[in-house]
């Protein structure tokens, strides 16, 4: 069985997704602040490394630095070893950016209201 995804974590409490029991749809909800963008980040990060391709709409931009290796920031190394995760290291992970228009990214060959299940896992296999 693979290695469970680490979710969330506290001094005392750990959340995790079991791989086998992830799902190929998922939503997450919440108010400003409460983590939802970390969270998509972890989930994505996690599933690549897996070799499993995620697809993610980001409209404004928040999960685009998942192409980019972590620097390494004294306070997130900090808060991992407070955590007590072990070999903390920011890497960065595949990403293509697709471009509806074609202009700035990976040109989408049909018109993005007309896709369907069908054209999606064609892109992904």
């Amino acid at each position: 069985m693979a290695d469970p995804i680490l979710v969330a974590k506290s001094d005392k409490t750990e959340i995790c997704l079991l791989p086998k029991l992830a799902n190929r749809h998922g939503l997450i909800a919440g108010a400003t602040g409460t983590g939802k963008t970390v969270t998509l980040q972890t989930l994505a990060e996690n599933f690549s490394a897996r070799g499993v391709p995620v697809f993610m709409a980001d409209v404004k931009g928040d999960l685009a630095g998942l192409s980019q290796a972590g620097g390494n920031n004294p306070k997130v190394v900090d808060r991992a070893k407070e955590l007590k995760i072990d070999n903390f290291k920011g890497e960065a992970c595949p990403v293509v950016f697709w471009d509806v228009f074609g202009e700035q990214g990976h040109p989408c060959a049909r018109p993005f209201p007309r896709w369907d299940r069908c054209c999606l896992d064609v892109c992904f296999n």
